[in-house]
């Protein structure tokens, strides 16, 4: 087990950080992959578009087609 450090940061890097490891935090993940799986098709490309809009400020330009797998 390794010592700790003390990392100084400013409050907006602070922020910037949580945000960060959040997005990064394994269980935040499995909460949403598992949300996205109890989707129908339908549903979850609805999401998609409401998502990339809100992500790219209100229109994102894109829809999204779910099809089967290749495999």
């Amino acid at each position: 087990m390794g010592v700790k450090s003390t990392i100084r940061l400013t409050r907006a890097d602070a922020e910037a950080k949580y945000v960060e490891l959040r997005l990064t935090d394994p269980a935040v993940h499995r909460q949403f992959r598992s949300q996205a799986v109890c989707m129908d098709s339908t549903e979850l490309e609805n999401e998609l578009e409401k998502l990339n809009d809100r992500n790219h400020g209100g229109e994102g330009f894109e829809n999204y087609w779910i099809v089967a797998d290749e495999s």
